[in-house]
């Protein structure tokens, strides 16, 4: 996966990320806490302050089970 094609498909992300806590039932919160990121870098991922780094993508799908590629449309 290349910096562009995360670049490139980070809005869906967002949306696609949002869904998968809906459907584990896990808060922003305790994602935060799983990943060991601060709820104020899940909030800039979510307000495209800024672009999460591949090594916090994989904490991000290891907690919500999936592969990164999982967080993004192809």
């Amino acid at each position: 996966m290349t910096p562009a094609y995360i670049m490139r498909h980070h809005y869906y992300m967002k949306f696609i990320i949002k869904q998968l806590l809906k459907e584990k039932n896990i808060s922003q919160a305790e994602l935060a806490r799983k990943t060991g990121l601060s709820r104020a870098v899940l909030v800039n991922y979510e307000s495209f302050k800024t672009s999460p780094t591949l090594k916090n993508l994989q904490k991000i799908a290891r907690v919500l089970e999936v592969k990164v590629k999982d967080l993004f449309i192809e």
